[in-house]
């Protein structure tokens, strides 16, 4: 049920203003933090996968394993053409 819905409005209303009461006497680093985990627990799930994978969308994070794999690559390579030479 969505809260504009809800029949305990008045409640949960009360409970957010005494929460912004508290957030008057607390560093505002915590404030926007709290603020930020709120927002995050609230949106729909592909915009949560969204964030939480936007770390992984940079080039140098792909670039590491597609490196390590090519290398090993190489590797093998290497080793088949060495043996085929020393046979």
């Amino acid at each position: 049920m969505l809260l504009k819905d809800s029949p305990n409005i008045q409640e949960i209303r009360e409970k957010y203003d005494q929460l912004w009461g508290k957030f008057q006497d607390v560093n505002e680093l915590k404030v926007r933090k709290a603020i930020e985990k709120a927002s995050f627990e609230i949106l729909p799930i592909k915009e949560k996968f969204s964030v939480a994978t936007r770390p992984f969308r940079t080039h140098l994070i792909w670039l590491i394993p597609l490196c390590v794999i090519i290398f090993m690559i190489l590797i093998y390579i290497l080793f088949v053409w060495v043996a085929l030479i020393v046979e």
